[in-house]
């Protein structure tokens, strides 16, 4: 509900308290979700205060939503067509390798083993 009403505030306390942000509403959306739903929703233009205001609460999520993970390695790189560079990472858990964007790695590890 935080989140929905974009009570910035509120939703970096519940976060910093524990909440879980992948809990689903009887809409079946996550936080994540809503967000997204509500940024689709808002006309470009004529509500920048409320867009600020959801973009806000979105890099709160963003922010608490994953953990810190350490990778096992880079078994290689690539740029995809809007320029984004990626980095297919081996997790230690045993997780699937995926692609991860550069600002999601610290330097070392993309140094480290990239193709």
């Amino acid at each position: 509900m935080a989140a929905g009403y974009l009570h910035n505030a509120t939703v970096d306390a519940l976060l910093a308290a524990g909440a879980d942000p992948s809990t689903r509403d009887r809409s079946g959306r996550d936080v994540t979700g809503l967000v997204e739903s509500l940024r689709e929703k808002l006309p470009n233009a004529a509500a920048m205060a409320q867009r600020m205001k959801l973009e806000e609460v979105a890099r709160a999520l963003t922010f608490h939503a994953f953990e810190d993970v350490l990778p096992r390695g880079v078994a290689g790189k690539r740029v995809t067509e809007a320029g984004e560079e990626q980095y297919l990472v081996q997790w230690v858990d045993g997780a699937e390798d995926c692609w991860v964007p550069r600002e999601q790695l610290s330097e070392e590890v993309r140094c480290k083993g990239s193709a």
